[in-house]
């Protein structure tokens, strides 16, 4: 709900505005210099009253100037700009409601509900015997239903209350309300009561800030307020500061009084108890039921292609070095099965041999496919012409013009494939990295755009040559991890951002742009070389997280590289990622009062709230609170695929690889962990659906094993057979060795 209102407040603003959902706040508020709309987390999130707040709010983002509350003339204090909170708001809320007329409604009901709860605290004097400020600002908020009565010399300030349109036009009416005000009687009860606590308030000239209009952290010349500099606060003053402390003294106290006060310098009536009332009744509107911190980060503002070693530097740093080794094994007779077990392909000419006859088979299945997603959105229309040899039916057939049919073009498609190069991949690699050799080739064939990254820690890649060149490295040193994760000159954070594992690297493997002679050799390297014991590419950690935020400006250069109509991005690993639950920020050094970035804030997997930004789209997710602990690290890493998806509008699909089905692998998949025990077992692999990520595979890591045992199905054939019971055999070899190559064959499905 957070979410929708947020993306609410966003339309309703007509701009990119950063939504904040603080518990702490029992007010909305809106900061006009950063573009920040506050709003507290209430008990009726879904209300009118909450749309009320949302409205509000947005209007003041609409029509307030920047520096309008900071030009209150300051000699006059809070209680000045208390009249100019009650006519701003008129105006402010009357343009709102003519720029959207569907709020109109719910900013009524929204402000008849807090009537009936006495927020404005007038239950038991009446409307009617309140200060003419008061009455203003009921007038305006609820309307005719109160039936509020008005002498001829304040009609005078209600006809122009209802004329209000410009800025100067609500300083010129404040200016003749405080006039009027200052000579005006104050007779009521209810601002009897509120004698001895203006006495106190006098007193009190620290804190001369608007409560819900002024935005929260600035002070009178329109400075931040240093508490929200340090992070120690978002929300305007609690309402009840400006009371006395003692609450009991607030409860029992019965003021006696009569006639016209005077308070120092102001008459009692120059303020509006109205707005008082309600701003000291609005924390009771909060929800308390909120548990933890609420953060806020943005993903950092990088470039994405300082983080990819591309084809060619796999070429000349990776496979280049291990073509010496297979060399020399090889001369000396040497193997070394890198994985444990020898290869299944003891070359590349024979895995071309065994799958080029699958490929071509998947090359027609999607051809097909895409052939009749096409001919399902064909239309036959009318032209318009006579069509004269069907004239003689005209009695008994309408269909006398000449019709043509309209075939859409088929819709672009690219792929983006993230493999886990981790560690614990190490015993599967050799099949994983089979299918994905399978998924190039079927790419390359049908002229699909792409790229295959492998994913983990690394220095191959372009910020690592930068710093080699910075440094000046000599020859056979590269960059730490240490080194790369603390480089800031070449990076540039920014307050709010989420704290990032600079160590990443994409390595390149596959992609469209390759000659075919560097697609061999990366191919025969990766199928070949483990049989002699070499891995031609590093392998390290698991940093998920990043490649996911990495990936989100890749994916949109992709598309926009081949203007795109869809692109699937796939990821896939063997576990959690490395976590990361800081972010920078700027905090105040104690030693010489300098403000710096680089210092880290943190959150709390399981306790806080955290909402995750993209600034460049203004999309935004929230990270909820995971229920136990070894559900953190997927809590996050399914936010950043979602929020992947909401800012790069790219099919997102999460393949989870996995030993054995345990309840972790259940909440992944989201079942029952002993029901997709059962549900895998036919295939070795099972989709799910998930509102977040379109798809979602859980497969069994001695799924990826490509058996080549299809050909047993003609065993038991003879000379003779049918030919139906032929056909049969055929089917169901080329059905099983679909199965078998269920990434490619999944990826048709997907896409045609």
């Amino acid at each position: 709900m957070n979410e929708q209102k947020s993306q609410l407040a966003k339309l309703l603003a007509q701009e990119g505005l950063e939504v904040v959902h603080d518990p702490s706040m029992s007010t909305a508020a809106f900061n006009p210099m950063k573009r920040i709309l506050y709003l507290p987390v209430l008990k009726e999130m879904t209300g009118d009253v909450y749309d009320l707040f949302v409205l509000h709010e947005v209007g003041h983002a609409l029509y307030t100037p920047k520096d309008g509350f900071h030009s209150a003339p300051e000699e006059k204090g809070k209680r000045y700009k208390g009249f100019l909170n009650v006519v701003e708001d008129a105006r402010i809320e009357k343009k709102i409601k003519r720029k959207y007329p569907g709020g109109r409604s719910n900013m009524i009901r929204g402000y008849h509900n807090l009537m009936d709860r006495d927020f404005f605290g007038v239950s038991k004097s009446g409307v009617n015997s309140l200060s003419m400020v008061d009455r203003f600002n009921l007038y305006f908020k609820c309307g005719l239903a109160l039936d509020i009565k008005f002498s001829d010399e304040e009609m005078e300030f209600i006809e122009r209350g209802r004329d209000l349109e410009s800025w100067n036009d609500v300083l010129d009416l404040v200016e003749d309300l405080w006039d009027f005000a200052e000579n005006e009687e104050a007779s009521t009860d209810l601002q009897e009561m509120f004698f001895d606590m203006d006495d106190e308030e006098d007193g009190d000239d620290d804190d001369d800030r608007m409560e819900i209009n002024l935005p929260p952290g600035y002070g009178e010349e329109g400075e931040e307020d240093e508490e929200l500099e340090k992070g120690e606060g978002t929300g305007d003053e609690d309402p009840t500061d400006e009371f006395s402390e003692d609450e009991d003294e607030q409860d029992d106290y019965d003021g006696d009084m009569g006639g016209s006060f005077e308070n120092d310098d102001h008459n009692i009536t120059q303020q509006s108890l109205t707005d008082k009332s309600f701003r000291e009744n609005e924390k009771d509107l909060v929800s308390l039921e909120e548990k933890g911190g609420f953060h806020y980060v943005n993903l950092p503002d990088l470039d994405p292609d300082l983080f990819v070693a591309d084809y060619k530097t796999v070429i000349e740093d990776c496979i280049k070095s291990s073509e010496e080794i297979v060399k020399i094994r090889k001369e000396r007779g040497q193997t070394g099965y890198y994985y444990g077990y020898p290869g299944q392909y003891e070359s590349l000419e024979h895995f071309n041999q065994v799958n080029k006859p699958i490929i071509s088979y998947m090359v027609k299945e999607f051809e097909m496919r895409k052939s009749a997603s096409m001919a399902k959105r064909a239309k036959i229309s009318q032209t318009g012409i006579l069509n004269t040899s069907a004239l003689y039916k005209y009695k008994i057939d309408d269909r006398i013009f000449k019709s043509i049919l309209h075939t859409p073009e088929g819709k672009n498609h690219g792929l983006i494939y993230y493999i886990d190069l981790s560690g614990s991949m190490n015993n599967i690699l050799t099949d994983v990295i089979a299918q994905s050799v399978l998924m190039a080739m079927f790419c390359r064939q049908v002229k699909i755009p792409y790229r295959i990254y492998g994913f983990t820690n690394g220095s191959q890649n372009k910020l690592g040559k930068l710093l080699m060149e910075k440094y000046h490295y000599e020859d056979g040193q590269e960059p730490s991890m240490y080194s790369m994760r603390k480089e800031s000159d070449l990076l540039s954070f920014k307050d709010g951002d989420l704290g990032f594992d600079a160590s990443l690297c994409l390595y390149e493997l596959f992609s469209d742009r390759q000659s075919s002679a560097d697609f061999q050799r990366i191919c025969r390297a990766l199928i070949e070389h483990p049989n002699y014991g070499s891995h031609p590419v590093p392998m390290g950690g698991t940093p998920l997280n990043e490649a996911i935020i990495n990936g989100i400006g890749l994916c949109k250069n992709f598309r926009k590289m081949y203007n795109l109509d869809i692109v699937n991005t796939i990821f896939m690993t063997d576990g959690d990622s490395h976590q990361n639950s800081r972010y920078y920020s700027e905090r105040e050094q104690k030693s010489d009062g300098r403000t710096v970035l680089g210092e880290f804030s943190s959150f709390s997997l399981g306790s806080d709230t955290v909402y995750i930004r993209d600034p460049k789209t203004h999309e935004e997710v929230v990270m909820k609170r995971a229920s136990r602990m070894r559900h953190y690290g997927w809590s996050m890493t399914k936010s950043l695929m979602s929020l992947y998806k909401k800012s790069t509008g790219s099919n997102t699909i999460y393949m989870n690889i996995v030993s054995r089905i345990e309840p972790m692998a259940g909440e992944k998949a989201n079942k029952n962990w002993y029901d997709l025990k059962q549900d895998i077992k036919k295939n070795g692999w099972l989709k799910t659906d998930d509102e977040d990520i379109d798809s979602i595979y859980t497969i069994l890591n001695k799924a990826f094993r490509i058996k080549d045992d299809a050909e047993k199905k003609f065993e038991g054939l003879e000379a003779g057979d049918k030919l139906n019971t032929v056909r049969s055999a055929f089917r169901s070899m080329n059905k099983n060795r679909l199965k078998q190559r269920f990434l490619v064959g999944n990826f048709i499905q997907e896409i045609a």
